[in-house]
């Protein structure tokens, strides 16, 4: 798997391994596209892995085949070059239209809590990785405890969200922590190939996530969209009430994506803060910083209108 930084964790996890001391439950925690999924993997993988024979469980020859489209929905996930039975994961499932639902249900937490009380069909342990969930619903939180509560030596359950704080208390006190930070501009630079195109705009655009840097380089498509969001930005606050209106209006339509180009703008005005005040007076610029943290604030933790709160942001 490509790994990039998160030494410290990786050294860490590795420890954990060799001692042979396994908790129960572990807790990633951490901004979005920083490897913490990536590492989940690359631990279950090494906790349960699979061996080189076709598991006869499965129904044919290419059902073990390794492919790089992880099957989320699935009781299996491939590894190298075959399903991984004892690994399950739960993760946000996506709508019709193929947006993100706002929480992970409870009837999909039962559903892999009465998985994991199985037998390993090959490994020591059955691993279960809850990916986003921060969108764990009360509900299926209070099943997730509830299997904390009363351990089993052959479970191991990997819970990886980007804000812990909408987690229950009971919960992270009953998992091992390993929290996972921004990187520094110059080790996402470090792992850029040498001659790639725009270098320097993917390590910026990257903004310490070394997952958003491999899908700028796999996409150029990504690249050319924070472009335009930066483009957006530099225009956004000289425009017309109307155009402000109809933006925010726009916005408001997919708060997810809306939230992640605030993130990016509020990047460029920190950049523009630190960076002798290319765009703007300093203040200006660190008033504008903290506008925008607010305004995601709302988005992300209140069921106020994302209208009205971008409409206040941009005027």
């Amino acid at each position: 798997m490509n790994i990039v930084g998160h030494q410290k964790q990786q050294k860490l996890l590795d420890r954990i391994i060799k001692s042979g001391k396994i908790s129960q439950a572990y807790l990633f925690s951490g901004p979005e596209h920083v490897g913490k999924f990536t590492l989940a993997l690359e631990f279950a993988g090494r906790l349960s892995p699979a061996d080189d024979k076709i598991n006869p469980r499965t129904k044919n020859k290419e059902d073990a085949v390794f492919s790089n489209k992880y099957n989320f929905n699935s009781e299996k996930i491939n590894f190298g070059v075959r399903v991984n039975p004892d690994l399950m994961i739960v993760r946000t499932e996506t709508g019709e239209d193929g947006s993100f639902k706002k929480d992970i249900p409870v009837e999909r937490v039962r559903e892999a809590l009465r998985w994991l009380t199985l037998t390993p069909a090959e490994g020591k342990y059955r691993v279960l990785i809850i990916d986003n969930a921060h969108q764990l619903n009360v509900q299926a939180q209070n099943a997730l405890l509830k299997t904390l509560e009363e351990p089993n030596p052959r479970n191991v359950i990997v819970i990886v969200a980007k804000d812990e704080k909408k987690l229950l208390p009971t919960i992270i006190s009953r998992c091992l922590r390993i929290n996972y930070a921004l990187l520094p501009a110059a080790e996402i630079s470090q792992n850029i190939p040498a001659g790639t195109e725009k270098s320097r705009e993917v390590a910026f655009w990257s903004l310490g996530r070394p997952g958003l840097m491999l899908e700028m380089l796999r996409d150029k498509n990504i690249l050319a969209a924070r472009q335009s969001w930066q483009q957006e930005f530099n225009r956004l606050f000289d425009g017309s009430l109307d155009e402000k209106f109809k933006l925010a209006e726009e916005m408001a339509k997919d708060v997810r994506i809306s939230s992640e180009k605030l993130e990016f703008w509020q990047a460029l005005a920190r950049e523009n803060f630190l960076g002798e005040n290319r765009n703007g007076t300093a203040e200006k610029n660190l008033a504008l910083a903290e506008k925008i943290a607010m305004s995601l604030k709302l988005l992300r933790e209140t069921n106020a209108n994302p209208r009205l709160i971008l409409e206040n942001l941009f005027i």
